[in-house]
């Protein structure tokens, strides 16, 4: 019996920081200015792929930082 892959949500942080040309720092930076706080460390953290948790805390700072939507943070893809 083929085993069926079942798709996986993933953060899709790495990939919208290049869209928008930001390096950790800048993306700190935005937080701050949004009354947010963000350290270096866990945006760093969630640029890793195999990250496997974040604390609404960080996508929160996030969202309100980059001014996105939470589901800009995440892609579904093919599991392995």
């Amino acid at each position: 019996m083929a085993k069926k892959t079942i798709p996986q949500v993933k953060l899709n942080v790495d990939n919208l920081l290049k869209e928008k040309g930001l390096g950790v720092d800048a993306v700190v930076e935005m937080c701050e200015k949004a009354g947010m706080s963000i350290t270096r460390t866990t945006v760093y953290n969630m640029l890793n792929p195999y990250a496997k948790g974040v604390h609404l805390s960080s996508l929160t700072a996030l969202c309100n930082g980059l001014n996105v939507k939470p589901a800009d943070l995440f892609v579904m893809e093919e599991g392995k």
